[in-house]
């Protein structure tokens, strides 16, 4: 698994896949230091993003095989998707994360693709090619993720206490910690600080 680069800020994490925490370097050493004796924070942080990707992951894995009837594969895809992004912190387990780990890389989903749409082509199925094709360039150039995001704001605001992020970390951190054996200390104070860090950037808009 990828573990990515990343800066300690005061307005919390920055990683080198684009992913920003709120919480920062020392806040999770504070709550979750034990966790983080096991499982190093790149590591951590690597993890996370997995699973954060993991609602894309599994669309250019799905919709291939349901575009056997085009229109109704696009849709059950699209709902399943955004079940999937809405359920993110809920979801998320240390072993699906090495699972998509292994279906996020780009050569073995371009393989797939060839395959799969060739035989499509083969079988006289244009509109599935086609369709497959485009999918596959809206979520690599990042298109269906940024509008189902702004779909999904007031979903996540209402569902959870922290930017969708930050409830991946915790959820994380929970689950490591049952792994290991690891008492936590209070994590809805970590999450009060996230919402006032919050809060305090509203005010000075």
């Amino acid at each position: 698994m990828r573990e990515p680069t990343f800066v300690d800020t005061p307005r919390g994490i920055f990683t080198s896949g684009g992913i920003w925490f709120r919480t920062r370097e020392a806040s999770l050493r504070e709550y979750a230091g034990g966790v983080l004796d096991h499982v190093p924070l790149p590591r951590l942080l690597g993890m996370a993003e997995t699973w954060l990707r993991s609602g894309e992951t599994l669309v250019l894995w799905l919709l291939p095989a349901l575009l056997f009837e085009p229109v109704s594969g696009v849709f059950i895809t699209l709902v399943l998707y955004a079940i999937w992004k809405a359920l993110l912190p809920v979801l998320v387990t240390r072993s699906a994360i090495k699972v998509f780990s292994r279906l996020e890389h780009v050569f073995l989903q371009a393989a797939y693709y060839i395959i799969v749409l060739s035989l499509y082509g083969m079988s006289g199925r244009p509109a599935a090619v086609w369709i497959g094709l485009a999918g596959f360039i809206l979520v690599r150039w990042q298109l269906l993720p940024r509008l189902f995001d702004l779909i999904l704001q007031p979903v996540w605001r209402w569902m959870y206490k922290a930017p969708l992020a930050d409830q991946v970390m915790h959820a994380l951190i929970v689950r490591m910690a049952l792994k290991y054996n690891v008492r936590l200390r209070d994590l809805d104070l970590m999450e009060a600080q996230i919402r006032d860090t919050l809060n305090r950037k509203h005010k000075q808009i």
